[in-house]
């Protein structure tokens, strides 16, 4: 609808044909690693939830610095493991839900990501973070053990970040 010309990178064989048959995206069943940088140039490449399954983080974003136009962008959206929130769950005696060996190879925070970018040969033109929903933890609202609060929860960290942006109040963030 923006008039990009978008296309999507799928690894999962279901998740791809999901995608073309549900949606009708342009998508690879493929990973960004198997892509040919010479023959693959981007104004701006997204990443959301994919990093913390990578095995070698800079190695993958040096592959799409390699990947990006000159002034391209990359938008990369990963988990803020090890926050203060999470420590203090902790210590009220909540598992360590955000651990998740086999599935998460690396655990990022703003600083470690920056690092990494910065390392990379990126600028670090903006950073934000999301609601943190672990939060309603602390109000004992255990969205970890209940699907349908789950759902609620995140339907409220969802109408959150929606009244911040339509109040054109990003900083407060």
């Amino acid at each position: 609808k923006s008039g990009m010309n978008a296309l999507g990178i799928e690894p999962s064989k279901d998740a791809f044909e999901y995608s073309r048959k549900k949606y009708k995206c342009n998508v690879l069943n493929t990973t960004l690693e198997e892509l040919d940088p010479s023959k693959n140039k981007f104004d701006f490449i997204h990443n959301s939830l994919v990093l913390e399954h990578i095995l070698d983080p800079k190695a993958f974003v040096k592959k799409c610095k390699a990947m990006l136009k000159s002034k391209g962008l990359l938008c990369i959206i990963v988990p803020n493991d090890f926050t203060e929130i999470h420590k203090i769950n902790v210590a009220l005696g909540k598992k360590t839900w955000w651990v998740s060996p086999f599935e998460h190879l690396n655990y990022f925070n703003q600083k470690s990501l920056k690092k990494l970018f910065e390392s990379s040969g990126f600028d670090v033109v903006y950073e934000s973070v999301t609601f943190p929903i672990d939060l309603f933890l602390l109000m004992d609202q255990n969205y970890l053990n209940d699907p349908e609060m789950g759902k609620k929860c995140h339907s409220m960290r969802k109408k959150f970040e929606f009244n911040i942006k339509k109040a054109t109040a990003l900083e407060f963030k």
